[in-house]
């Protein structure tokens, strides 16, 4: 996995997907439903780790259901009991999370809204875009920062182990690898409600599938003969070489780039106006204009500092009537004709001024 900020909560999802599969492979080996029960309470709680897995857990609990039937085909009463264990120990987390949105509406989706396109080219779209080799391995993120814009999600010199992996996943005839092979060409399915396209930050629980498969495809290179060595030990060289140029970029010339995104220091800009409203006990205003400026800085920002949401004052608008101000500079008149002084810091695109209620 490759982004440019690795602390999101979007990587809260690998310790259960890892759980769940693991679980089930376990369950695979010896049959003991109690696998079976632990697998299902990692795959139920990965509901709360990031809203993105509650588009991926419907793909991930029908694939279950299909691989618990496939492994004991045999006996219908198998089938069952296993199915209603399953469903049993998944169905508590989703039934709280969707009675939840009536006591806190966007607990499901956040501000996300689903919606089933009326064709079928802008629903297969999202899905398909979350496979695109130059999205996966060479572009990353469409959000600029969630990627270094040079590098993908995968490292590119890994591709060939996973393409190896593949093969290697059918001729091993292993259910449990069979599993993990779907999950990871079938879990973005549901992203095409929301329009994600290239979005890597939300494609965190291919991961765990993309390195088992990939494993697979190293360990089909040790297994060749004569030059198992040599071709694994190059391998591996390739790799580090590919991972030490992406580390390269990231901590000298990514840092770099990444200003362009944040320009004018909006960042400042907005530290400076939490701090402010904090310590003088005032309502945090925001320009409009500014928001517009910063574009996607901006709704970062916001986020960070001010994670309950920040009003905004239209220019043409009345002004507000008192509070901790970030404006244009330029615009800083209309604010002191009605009042408001001037907060002495240096920017030099924007200003903060402030008015105390008179109440």
């Amino acid at each position: 996995m490759i982004q440019s900020h690795l602390a999101l909560e979007n990587i809260a999802l690998l310790p259960f997907v890892i759980s769940w599969l693991l679980f089930l492979f376990k369950y695979e080996k010896d049959k003991k439903l109690k696998n079976l029960a632990f697998s299902a309470f990692c795959l139920g709680i990965s509901l709360y780790s990031y809203n993105g897995m509650r588009l991926v857990l419907p793909i991930l609990f029908l694939l279950t259901l299909v691989y618990i039937s496939f492994l004991n085909f045999k006996n219908l009463r198998k089938i069952i009991n296993a199915n209603l264990i399953f469903i049993a120990g998944v169905f508590p987390f989703m039934a709280i999370l969707y009675f939840s949105k009536y006591t806190y509406p966007g607990a499901i989706f956040g501000s996300a809204r689903p919606l089933i396109s009326d064709s079928y080219q802008d629903f297969f779209l999202p899905f398909l875009s979350s496979f695109d080799l130059t999205f996966l391995y060479l572009m990353g993120d469409s959000v600029p920062f969630h990627t270094t814009g040079r590098h993908g999600m995968f490292l590119l010199a890994t591709l060939p182990l996973f393409l190896i992996g593949c093969f290697q996943v059918f001729k091993s005839k292993k259910p449990i690898l069979y599993l993990i092979l779907v999950v990871f060409f079938l879990s973005p399915l549901l992203y095409s409600l929301v329009d994600s396209v290239h979005r890597a930050s939300r494609l965190m629980m291919l991961i765990p599938s993309y390195i088992v498969i990939s494993s697979l495809g190293f360990r089909a290179v040790l297994s060749i003969r004569n030059h198992s060595r040599k071709i694994a030990f190059l391998a591996l060289i390739v790799i580090m070489l590919n991972f030490s140029e992406f580390l390269y970029d990231w901590w000298f010339k990514y840092p770099s780039r990444a200003r362009e995104y944040f320009p004018s220091g909006a960042y400042q800009a907005y530290k400076n106006l939490a701090e402010k409203s904090k310590e003088l006990n005032l309502e945090s205003v925001i320009q409009r204009g500014v928001v517009g400026k910063e574009g996607e800085g901006a709704r970062f920002f916001e986020l960070v500092y001010f994670p309950s949401g920040l009003k905004k004052w239209e220019h043409e608008g009345a002004i507000p009537e008192y509070g901790v101000v970030l404006s244009y500079s330029s615009d800083l008149y209309l604010l002191q004709k009605e009042g408001f002084k001037k907060i002495d810091l240096n920017m030099p695109y924007y200003s903060l001024s402030f008015k105390q209620n008179k109440k």
